[in-house]
């Protein structure tokens, strides 16, 4: 995952994470939305992997989606409740 801030667009703000299958690696990310009371992200990557990563980037937990053979979720967003939709 790449962040720009609004200083030289032409370089990253800070760059998190790489391909792969493991904790805090993502395989073709699908879906991508920020939890500002937790101050995370949640990630949905192509094997229907659902990860939160905190603002430094950090892993902090993640789960695949049970059914994920029956398709991916390709949006996500942060509930008023707090919960992932």
């Amino acid at each position: 995952l790449v962040l720009v801030g609004c200083g030289d667009r032409t370089q990253p703000e800070a760059i998190w994470a790489g391909t792969g299958r493991g904790e805090g690696e993502f395989v073709y990310p699908r879906a991508i939305t920020y939890h500002p009371g937790l101050d995370e992200f949640v990630v949905i990557d192509r094997t229907a992997r659902v990860q939160r990563i905190s603002a430094r980037g950090e892993f902090v937990g993640g789960w695949r989606m049970a059914e994920w053979t029956n398709g991916k979720p390709v949006g996500l967003s942060i509930g008023p409740d707090g919960n992932i939709w």
